[in-house]
């Protein structure tokens, strides 16, 4: 016995949207690291592009991959946390110990404090979609 899975023009045109703003958001993070194009404005648009990543990304695969996404970005935000965590101790001696600017300012600086924008993004959805469950349960 064979199971058919039915496929809606809707979900196609959901998935097809969604494959579309995430090559554009990609787009848009290698015009930035490519050349200063948007010279003027490379500053707000280097803060906006995580936020809006992460919550398209949560928006588009929440409710078909619930699971993997709450634990994936709860593994990037505590990993970065704990990062962040340990370089506080390390402040706490007398030496003086320059981690970002030795450390964090290259690709992989970027790398990991644009993931930990992103996961804390999706994290913000997840956490919102469960206060309004909440919210109206109380409220019935």
């Amino acid at each position: 016995m064979s199971i058919k899975k039915h496929t809606f023009s809707s979900s196609k045109k959901a998935k097809t949207a969604c494959k579309t703003f995430t090559w554009l958001i990609t787009g848009l993070y290698f015009i930035y690291l490519i050349g200063s194009i948007v010279v003027d404005n490379r500053l707000p648009i280097l803060f906006v592009l995580p936020i809006i990543y992460g919550l398209s990304l949560a928006v588009h695969t929440y409710k078909t991959h619930k699971a993997i996404l709450k634990y994936g970005s709860d593994c990037a935000l505590f990993f970065v946390a704990a990062i962040t965590s340990a370089y506080l101790v390390i402040n706490t001696t007398n030496e003086k110990v320059d981690f970002f600017d030795n450390y964090m300012k290259n690709v992989i600086g970027f790398l990991i404090t644009n993931s930990f924008a992103v996961a804390a993004a999706i994290r913000f959805y997840i956490s919102l979609v469960d206060l309004l469950k909440v919210y109206n349960w109380f409220k019935k």
